[in-house]
């Protein structure tokens, strides 16, 4: 997931710009329960919050290898 997806994501879900900025930086992470309904909503794993950055990263780049295959 793109960083500017997911900050969309967050927006529309209620949070500000400073607390998505926080989650960002890793001072911060949803509550429990916000991110089992992130997780519900738009697949994006409770366990990613640990290490969000990571979970950008490697998820964007699963998404842009498996495009490249279908393409």
């Amino acid at each position: 997931m793109e960083r500017d997806k997911l900050k969309q994501i967050l927006l529309d879900f209620g949070y500000s710009e400073e607390s998505i900025k926080k989650i960002f930086q890793l001072k911060t992470r949803p509550t429990l329960l916000k991110a089992i309904q992130l997780e519900q909503d738009f697949k994006i794993p409770c366990t990613a919050w640990a290490d969000i950055k990571s979970f950008i990263k490697n998820d964007t780049k699963k998404s842009k290898e498996t495009s490249s295959v279908t393409a």
